[in-house]
């Protein structure tokens, strides 16, 4: 069954201007490794720093309202001083706070593997008004 908003937004996008997001989005971060709290399994070692690695850092979270051309912003910084190239990959899941992107039901969703990013770089994703994918999103990281 459409609802009135649906009929409105196929015969006038413009007249949606925030949506709820349908899943939380996210990128998989270094923290700094929690002794007793983070698995052993996670732990990663760079420069003689401990570091949980595979967390889920959401960028929005399922129900959350975002607004129609809305960019959502993250900064992030090398976890290694010889580090100068980063992969972002964006992970999606059903689940409003997943711990790590291995957590079950957390899907691979977008990637940037033919052009790793300077480090120090800035990464966000802007919300299109789309009339058949209700998540439809731009992944773009700033140098």
């Amino acid at each position: 069954m459409w609802s009135v908003g649906a009929v409105c937004f196929g015969l006038q996008p413009g007249v949606v201007v925030t949506r709820k997001s349908r899943l939380t989005y996210g990128v998989s971060v270094l923290n700094r490794f929690r002794r007793g709290v983070d698995p052993e399994s996670k732990l990663a070692v760079r420069d003689g720093v401990e570091w949980c690695s595979e967390v889920f850092d959401p960028l929005v979270v399922v129900g959350q309202s975002v607004a129609v051309g809305e960019t959502v912003t993250r900064r992030y910084a090398p976890a290694a001083v010889a580090q100068r190239l980063s992969v972002f990959t964006v992970y999606s899941t059903d689940k409003p706070h997943p711990r790590f992107v291995t957590d079950r039901g957390v899907r691979r969703s977008v990637s940037n593997p033919s052009s790793p990013v300077d480090m120090h770089a800035c990464a966000g994703c802007t919300f299109h008004n789309q009339p058949h994918d209700l998540d439809l999103f731009e992944f773009r990281v700033n140098r």
